[in-house]
């Protein structure tokens, strides 16, 4: 049942982007649907890696039940405008540093710690600082819970604040969306 579900989106999805109803169109799209069902099936199902290695709790999303799906969904939209917003900042302010005369930033290599409380998150969360301008994520030490990060201005560089400039809040987001 959740294949055809999922075929009928997919080909939904297919006649929206299209536009198209002429037979070939669909013909079209109704192949390359079942050719995504067959190569993502294992991922659809949440089987796409061994439970040794799985850093999420469950065996599948099923097992969640729909009331936390519904809400980390909810956490999830609520998120992309703030991360939005936060991306549209940080451009701002590279855009004031690169058309700043003279070199008036330090770039460098800091640390932090991720603190959150599964692989998932963690890289949900390498992802969005690499997406913010003006910082990349380098390397997590899973031991140690140590991400490096390169960031363009550690000019005013204190331990304390080093996090919260660089995380810039968007851990307890993590948080909320994958705990």
């Amino acid at each position: 049942m959740r294949r055809l579900t999922t075929l009928a989106l997919l080909m939904i999805l297919w006649i929206i982007i299209t536009g198209s109803f002429s037979w070939q169109s669909l013909s079209l799209g109704f192949f390359l649907s079942i050719l995504s069902l067959v190569l993502f099936d294992r991922a659809l199902s949440g089987r796409w890696i061994t439970r040794s290695h799985r850093s999420w709790p469950y065996e599948t999303t099923s097992e969640l039940g729909s009331a936390t799906l519904l809400q980390r969904l909810v956490q999830i939209l609520l998120f992309i405008p703030l991360f939005a917003g936060k991306i549209f900042v940080s451009g701002i302010q590279i855009t004031r540093l690169a058309l700043t005369p003279g070199v008036s930033f330090w770039p460098g290599i800091v640390s932090i710690h991720s603190q959150l409380p599964n692989l998932s998150a963690k890289t949900a969360f390498a992802t969005a600082i690499t997406l913010t301008p003006g910082t990349l994520t380098l390397d997590y030490i899973p031991q140690e819970d140590l991400m490096y990060i390169h960031w363009i201005d550690v000019s005013e560089y204190h331990s304390d604040s080093v996090d919260r400039e660089v995380s810039s809040g968007l851990r307890p987001w993590m948080l909320r969306m994958f705990s």
